[in-house]
């Protein structure tokens, strides 16, 4: 007696969301076209799956088992186990894409077949297997076709602009085989397939029903023909390509910035799977400045002055981009808690006109060194200068006297060592 639920390994209660991914997990594992295919374990489980998704047949096949089904008492399972597949598979976008786009609007599944291993032809014909590559994806991902490298460039680049010589290795079609890797003498039409590709086979759905079903040609792997042994081209050993040092001029236009891709269209490897030559792809990788600091477009620098220079300076040279000196007018007391800001002596921002070129800011923290030792001589000119009187009185108190002293982080809490206070 056949089992339809033993079949589809779901439990007599399971309800149609446990019978509809029971089949679609078993229908994916044993669909002919798979490894682990089975023809016959296809068509029974599709059928189970036809009965037991109609609440009908479910009811009549609980009540008076397969026969009633069989002997047509409901109408009996009249569909191709194919089309069954096709119908369930092409409303599950997931499962469609994973199998390669199987049944979406290609006319059904034979006809996918069919339309699916003539795309060969147009992808050129030295795939090893077109079939196992396309349902891996291995080449319909666009980027997986072009060649990366990263170029080093400065930030004094970056502001002006410049010329680099590029020197790649890549891979170039081989003109002696025109990047089939072997001569076109060299090849003998399939016997198996007649030079077709594929093999039609005939398939019995029921005795009065049969499938006809295209199915890739193993003996030649779709390629339509075989070759002689030993038959490789001499000048790339079969492999289609070879190896050549290729050398662009790319000028890099001011204002780009780290991660830039620039794409030089076919200048790529060359691909004999597709007989198609990918992109080169130049990736920018800006190098760390010794003095300045990139935020966005704005440059940012720390520069140290002494004291008398954040009170009297006047002037400030200021060592720029590219070995430039630029100098600052100073019209007020440098506060080392401010930044002061250059207005459009930061990095150009790209754009399609430079004539248009926006540049971004120059920020600049001036960090004041202060004396370590100052002579009361100049502490009383000073005081004076300054108007500074120490109102403090202390005549009557403890004081004490400062030996050494380190500078500390600010969240560092622990006891200077070097710093000794001795009461006079």
């Amino acid at each position: 007696m056949v089992d339809l639920y033993k079949c589809l390994d779901v439990n007599k209660d399971a309800n149609e969301t446990d019978i509809k991914k029971a089949y679609k997990k078993m229908a994916m594992k044993h669909h002919p076209d798979r490894k682990t295919g089975s023809e016959e374990k296809f068509k029974e489980i599709t059928e189970a799956y036809e009965i037991l998704s109609d609440s009908n047949k479910r009811s009549m096949y609980d009540k008076f088992g397969y026969d009633s089904i069989k002997d047509g008492s409901s109408g009996g399972p009249n569909v191709s186990p194919f089309d069954i597949f096709n119908s369930m598979f092409s409303q599950d976008s997931g499962i469609a894409e994973m199998m390669g786009g199987m049944g979406r609007g290609m006319g059904g599944f034979q006809n996918f077949q069919t339309n699916m291993f003539d795309m060969s032809d147009i992808m050129g014909g030295a795939m090893n297997n077109p079939l196992s590559d396309m349902l891996n994806n291995k080449y319909r991902d666009n980027n997986n076709n072009n060649k990366i490298i990263k170029v080093n460039i400065t930030l004094d680049e970056l502001y002006t602009g410049t010329t680099k010589l590029i020197k790649v290795n890549k891979r170039n079609k081989c003109k002696k085989c025109n990047g089939i890797g072997h001569d076109k003498k060299d090849e003998i039409v399939c016997g198996d397939c007649n030079g077709e590709k594929m093999i039609n086979k005939r398939i019995e759905i029921r005795p009065d029903l049969y499938q006809t079903s295209s199915y890739p040609c193993n003996s030649c792997k779709m390629n339509g023909y075989i070759l002689k042994t030993e038959c490789e081209c001499s000048n790339c050993s079969g492999k289609g390509y070879t190896i050549k040092e290729s050398k662009y001029n790319l000028k890099i236009n001011k204002g780009n910035i780290d991660g830039k891709e620039i794409i030089l269209k076919g200048k790529g490897d060359y691909i004999p799977e597709i007989n198609k030559t990918g992109n080169l792809i130049i990736q920018l990788n800006e190098l760390n400045h010794h003095k300045y600091q990139r935020l966005n477009n704005d440059l940012y620098i720390e520069e140290n002055i002494t004291l008398i220079e954040s009170l009297c300076m006047d002037y400030y040279k200021l060592e720029y981009l590219n070995n430039q000196d630029i100098y600052i007018k100073i019209d007020k007391l440098l506060d080392p808690n401010y930044i002061m800001i250059i207005e459009n002596k930061g990095m150009p921002l790209l754009v399609e006109n430079e004539n248009d070129i926006v540049y971004g800011n120059l920020l600049i923290k001036f960090k004041i060194k202060y004396p370590y030792n100052l002579d009361n001589e100049k502490k009383i000119k000073i005081k004076e200068i300054l108007g500074y009187e120490n109102k403090i009185d202390v005549e009557d108190s403890d004081t004490f006297k400062m030996n050494k002293y380190r500078l500390i982080d600010e969240e560092d809490t622990r006891e200077d060592e070097n710093v000794q206070c001795m009461q006079q």
